[in-house]
Parts: structure tokens; C-alpha cells; sequence
């Protein structure tokens, strides 16, 4: 494994922990919203997050694609943004500013569009990104890398599907594993 993973589950520790980052500074204290397909939450994610220091009353995460987030019949997808920050709104006034919201991988919540289209990928995340503008969080789209990434050229070139979550990204990171160093980077 990269670590993609552990490096997320070491920012919601230090979000809902209102513990120093690596910089010193230290994190307003504050929720995460965490949306997962594919980790298992009790065996790896609550594990990591909790070795880490996080405060799990601040922690708020969904297992699947079908989260009936306004207790309807609705499939949460992105282009349902709406739901999102109906949310958001619920969870603010049970426990307190949502300071992030981590979709892992974010592919699983893109419904029924061509991941591969730049055009379809900005029309899901444009809305996405104005919410997070508007509410003041950070979010933060997992993906995986395209196979002989490291080989790619420019760290965009390595995301799998459209370069568009990488230009529509304010910030984009490469993790990956290191088999002749066996480190993480």
C-alpha cells in the first residue's frame, strides 16, 4: 500500500484533535466528514485514526455510496451537493464546525459520468469546491494512481482518470511506496 490512506487518517486526527501539524502550527479543532467504498472503518480507518490521536466525537464517516443523508432514497453522488451540505448543517449543530470532508476514493461518488472526461469531472467538482468555498472546509479527493505512474512524467500525468481532478485541485499530492528504499514518500 502507498499510504494514501494512513496520510488521511493522520490529517483527521490532527483536524479533530485541534493537535499541532507538522509545520507546529496548531489545527483549528473541528469535524471531519469522511466517505469511504473501500477501507474497512473499524479494522483500518478508526484504528489509524484513533493511533494517531484523534478524537473520534468529531469524526463522522459513511461506508457507502448509498448514504440516505436526508433520510430519503436518494444515492449520495456529488452532483446531489445539495445533500452534502444538508450534512453538514446537521452535523455543525450537534457537534461543531466541519473543517473537512474526505471522499476515498472520490471515483466511487461520481455517479454515472465518464471519469475520463475532463469536462464531466469539472462539472461535479466545480459545485463541490463552491460548497467548500462557502462553508470553509477543505476537501480532499483520494485517488489512485495510473499503472507505471512513476513513469509517468509529471506527478498530474500519474492520477488516474481525468486530468481534470488534478487542475481543478487547489493542491495535489503523490504518495507512493518506494520498494528499493522501503519508504513511503
Amino acid at each position: 500500500s502507498a499510504g494514501k490512506t494512513f496520510l488521511i487518517c493522520t490529517f483527521m486526527a490532527i483536524v479533530t484533535s485541534g493537535s499541532p501539524w507538522p509545520d507546529g502550527q496548531r489545527a483549528e479543532q473541528g469535524c471531519v466528514i469522511y466517505f469511504t467504498t473501500e477501507d474497512g472503518i473499524e479494522d483500518t480507518i478508526s484504528k489509524r485514526f484513533r493511533d494517531n490521536g484523534g478524537n473520534p466525537a468529531f469524526l463522522c464517516y459513511y461506508k457507502s455510496v448509498a448514504n440516505n443523508l436526508d433520510h430519503s432514497n436518494e444515492e449520495f453522488v456529488l452532483q446531489e451537493v445539495h445533500l452534502l451540505e444538508k450534512l453538514i448543517d446537521k452535523i455543525e449543530v450537534e457537534r461543531g464546525p466541519v473543517l473537512m470532508v474526505v471522499f476515498d476514493p472520490i471515483s466511487a461518488f461520481t455517479g454515472k459520468i465518464d471519469e475520463n472526461k475532463n469536462n464531466q469531472v469539472r462539472s461535479i467538482l466545480s459545485p463541490l469546491i463552491r460548497l467548500a468555498e462557502a462553508k470553509n472546509f477543505v476537501c480532499i479527493g483520494i485517488t489512485h494512481p495510473k499503472k507505471g505512474a512513476l513513469m509517468a512524467g509529471s506527478a498530474a500525468e500519474g492520477v488516474a482518470g481525468s486530468s481534470g481532478y488534478v487542475n481543478t485541485a487547489r493542491r495535489v499530492w503523490n504518495v507512493f511506496y518506494d520498494k528499493e528504499t522501503n519508504q513511503r514518500y
